[in-house]
């Protein structure tokens, strides 16, 4: 899961007002939310799906759903998700939204077995990555 971490970090942020990656943009609390599903394909590899963003008038909350397209042999595995915050912040999966969504994507799919999300995390150019279920 190392890499589906990194690559999402990597990723071209979709918000048009915060331009690089999503990397870029964590420390920023002003910046919205980015979420990904997380695939596993056929071949036992992970792919994410398209990002998505919070809305621009609330960037606390980010909403996402199940997969809309699967190839063959691909499962629905979890998801990830950005907490732009500022480094001395705790970095943690919120139990009313974050958790309980997680929870109810896995009462739809056993397959779900992952909620992260990613924020930064101490001094200096740290991430942190929680999971939970």
């Amino acid at each position: 899961m190392d890499q589906i971490v990194q690559k999402f970090l990597n990723s071209q942020s979709v918000a048009v007002e915060y331009p690089g990656s999503i990397l870029d943009s964590i420390t920023n609390s002003a910046a919205p939310e980015h979420v990904a599903n997380i695939i596993r394909m056929a071949n036992g590899q992970f792919r994410l799906d398209p990002l998505q963003i919070s809305h621009w008038h609330d960037t606390s909350v980010v909403r996402i759903g199940p997969p809309e397209h699967l190839n063959a042999g691909e499962t629905w595995v979890g998801t990830i998700h950005s907490h732009p915050q500022l480094p001395s912040e705790v970095l943690a999966q919120s139990e009313g939204y974050d958790l309980r969504t997680a929870r109810a994507f896995r009462g739809i799919n056993r397959n779900f077995t992952a909620s992260y999300v990613v924020g930064p995390s101490g001094v200096g150019p740290y991430v942190g990555v929680t999971d939970s279920l």
